[in-house]
């Protein structure tokens, strides 16, 4: 039996070849480009990482991350000092904060790359042994939390507040703590407590 060469969908081509279109450059490029996405697709950590020194609580730490990846990430993921919460990634209800030479700062949106060389505090810092801060103390006094997620932000803000205002002299305490959200509501008592850590 002679062979009869097929189309592939079971058509004879009675001896002649199949034609083969020609692929139009446009779609050869857009199948280029395509893999090229897929490539980055799967390739997502292709980024230059370098070398950045600081000092969290005391202690210094040199850590080979992404320059821009949050400060909140390194502490929480890779120092493993998670008193630090996150609450909406985006500076807006400050559970994040942490004082960074002093100063506080939201912890989320501030990037490796700005706190390189300086010193860190965490809520995991602010104790001396088994003595709590003044301003620790003050909100265990005053019973000024209730699920205590907002907590470590407005106690790290009230550090910052009073060392530079010790007796509030010139500081007006509710606009400050205006940026912090609590969600259980206990405004009042936190005012309380900072005013009480002030004496």
């Amino acid at each position: 039996m002679a062979y009869k060469p097929t189309n592939g969908l079971g058509e004879t081509l009675n001896g002649r070849q199949p034609a083969i279109e020609k692929e139009s450059p446009s779609l050869l490029l857009n199948v280029e480009v395509e893999l090229t996405e897929a490539e980055r697709a799967a390739t997502p950590n292709r980024i230059m990482e370098t070398k950045i020194s600081f000092k969290v609580n005391g202690q210094p730490h040199t850590i080979t991350t992404d320059p821009a990846r949050p400060l909140l990430d390194v502490l929480r993921e890779d120092l493993h000092l998670t008193g630090t919460k996150y609450g909406c990634g985006e500076g807006q209800c400050r559970a994040c904060t942490v004082l960074a030479d002093g100063q506080s700062i939201a912890s989320c949106t501030t990037s490796m790359s700005e706190i390189e060389n300086q010193s860190i505090i965490t809520i995991e810092g602010l104790a001396q042994g088994n003595e709590l801060h003044p301003v620790q103390q003050a909100f265990l006094d005053e019973e000024a939390f209730q699920c205590g997620y907002c907590t470590v932000g407005m106690i790290m803000e009230a550090v910052d507040l009073l060392r530079a205002d010790p007796h509030l002299a010139k500081t007006d305490v509710q606009a400050r703590m205006q940026r912090h959200i609590c969600r259980c509501g206990t405004y009042p008592k936190i005012l309380k407590a900072i005013r009480r850590a002030a004496v």
